[in-house]
């Protein structure tokens, strides 16, 4: 649950400040791996659909709700295609699983 969300959330300055740091060293290093770091902040609101076992769809995590939760439908009701029509996040969504807004190293 997205419930007391903000008190993990590193700031995006640390964040910047690591993901240089890491491109450094893969440089110096020779690395190959590839780093994949979220930055919540740069990703949005509402990035996941979160279903629970009675159906109901959730988009998570959205600032201004209780508990960072905003339920819009219920897969048990209603089919996928209804659900995506009504989901209010989609381009947070989308962006977070093409990689638009995840910092990759």
């Amino acid at each position: 649950m997205s419930k007391n969300i903000f008190a993990g959330f590193v700031p995006t300055g640390e964040i910047d400040a690591l993901t240089a740091y890491l491109r450094r060293e893969k440089e110096r290093n020779g690395w190959r791996v590839r780093i994949t770091i979220s930055d919540w902040t740069r990703i949005g609101q509402g990035h996941a659909i979160l279903v629970e076992p009675d159906g109901r769809a959730i988009a998570s995590p959205v600032w201004e709700h209780p508990d960072c939760l905003l339920p819009f439908g219920n897969l048990a009701e209603e089919d996928m295609e209804d659900l995506w029509q009504k989901y209010p996040y989609k381009e947070n969504h989308m962006n977070k699983y093409l990689e638009n807004t995840l910092i990759v190293v």
